[in-house]
Protein backbone atom coordinates (compact mmCIF):
# COMPACT_ATOMS: atom_id res chain seq x y z
CA UNK A 1 0.00 0.00 0.00
CA UNK A 2 1.06 3.32 -0.96
CA UNK A 3 2.13 5.78 1.59
CA UNK A 4 -0.95 8.38 2.59
CA UNK A 5 1.34 11.50 2.30
CA UNK A 6 1.77 13.46 -0.63
CA UNK A 7 4.70 13.39 -3.10
CA UNK A 8 7.23 15.21 -1.19
CA UNK A 9 9.18 17.87 -3.72
CA UNK A 10 13.06 18.81 -3.77
CA UNK A 11 14.31 21.17 -1.57
CA UNK A 12 15.72 24.15 -3.05
CA UNK A 13 18.02 25.09 0.05
CA UNK A 14 19.76 21.94 -0.04
CA UNK A 15 22.83 22.20 -2.07
CA UNK A 16 22.57 19.54 -4.81
CA UNK A 17 26.41 18.54 -4.94
CA UNK A 18 26.05 17.56 -1.05
CA UNK A 19 23.19 14.89 -0.93
CA UNK A 20 23.65 13.67 2.69
CA UNK A 21 21.41 11.20 3.96
CA UNK A 22 20.73 12.90 7.30
CA UNK A 23 19.87 15.62 5.77
CA UNK A 24 17.16 13.96 3.60
CA UNK A 25 15.83 12.46 5.95
CA UNK A 26 15.51 15.54 7.94
CA UNK A 27 13.55 17.33 4.34
CA UNK A 28 11.47 14.06 3.81
CA UNK A 29 10.03 14.19 7.58
CA UNK A 30 9.53 18.32 7.27
CA UNK A 31 7.07 17.35 4.18
CA UNK A 32 4.94 14.65 6.44
CA UNK A 33 1.74 16.28 7.44
CA UNK A 34 1.37 17.49 10.55
CA UNK A 35 0.19 14.23 13.58
CA UNK A 36 1.09 11.54 10.55
CA UNK A 37 2.43 8.52 11.75
CA UNK A 38 5.01 6.83 10.66
CA UNK A 39 6.91 3.30 11.07
CA UNK A 40 10.28 1.76 10.39
CA UNK A 41 9.45 0.56 7.01
CA UNK A 42 8.60 4.17 5.83
CA UNK A 43 12.02 5.46 6.45
CA UNK A 44 13.51 2.05 4.99
CA UNK A 45 11.24 2.18 2.15
CA UNK A 46 9.19 5.87 1.35
CA UNK A 47 12.61 7.71 2.21
CA UNK A 48 14.88 5.25 -0.16
CA UNK A 49 12.22 5.97 -3.17
CA UNK A 50 11.60 9.55 -2.39
CA UNK A 51 15.30 10.30 -2.60
CA UNK A 52 16.02 7.79 -5.60
CA UNK A 53 12.80 9.29 -7.10
CA UNK A 54 13.50 13.09 -6.23
CA UNK A 55 17.00 13.26 -6.49
CA UNK A 56 18.09 10.45 -8.41
CA UNK A 57 20.86 9.00 -5.99
CA UNK A 58 19.97 5.31 -4.16
CA UNK A 59 20.87 4.69 -0.43
CA UNK A 60 20.65 1.76 1.23
CA UNK A 61 17.51 1.44 3.32
CA UNK A 62 19.63 -0.17 6.39
CA UNK A 63 21.82 2.84 6.07
CA UNK A 64 18.71 5.62 6.03
CA UNK A 65 17.20 3.54 9.03
CA UNK A 66 20.59 3.75 10.76
CA UNK A 67 20.76 7.23 10.13
CA UNK A 68 17.34 8.34 11.34
CA UNK A 69 17.81 6.33 14.86
CA UNK A 70 21.32 8.61 15.02
CA UNK A 71 19.35 11.71 14.01
CA UNK A 72 16.56 10.79 17.18
CA UNK A 73 18.94 9.82 19.48
CA UNK A 74 21.95 11.88 19.15
CA UNK A 75 21.12 14.37 16.96
CA UNK A 76 18.07 15.96 18.26
CA UNK A 77 18.57 19.43 16.96
CA UNK A 78 18.64 18.61 13.58
CA UNK A 79 15.37 17.83 14.83
CA UNK A 80 14.66 21.03 16.68
CA UNK A 81 16.68 23.13 13.70
CA UNK A 82 13.62 22.06 11.50
CA UNK A 83 10.81 22.26 13.82
CA UNK A 84 9.83 18.81 14.14
CA UNK A 85 8.83 16.43 17.03
CA UNK A 86 8.83 12.90 16.69
CA UNK A 87 6.64 11.14 19.62
CA UNK A 88 6.99 7.52 20.14
CA UNK A 89 3.37 6.03 19.72
CA UNK A 90 2.73 1.94 20.93
CA UNK A 91 0.51 0.52 18.17
CA UNK A 92 0.43 -3.43 19.85
CA UNK A 93 2.69 -4.08 16.42
CA UNK A 94 6.17 -5.08 16.60
CA UNK A 95 7.21 -2.51 14.62
CA UNK A 96 7.64 0.92 16.38
CA UNK A 97 5.99 3.95 15.08
CA UNK A 98 6.28 7.90 15.31
CA UNK A 99 3.82 10.45 15.06
CA UNK A 100 5.27 13.45 13.45
CA UNK A 101 4.50 16.90 14.92
CA UNK A 102 5.13 20.28 14.31
CA UNK A 103 6.45 19.47 10.37
CA UNK A 104 5.91 22.33 8.07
Amino acid sequence: MPAPFKRAVRSRSLKQNKLNSEHLIIEWLSQIPHQSVIGSHHIQIDVAQWIRQTYGTMFNPDTLMRKFRGIKNDKTWMLSDANITLKEVNRGGKEKTWEVLNAS
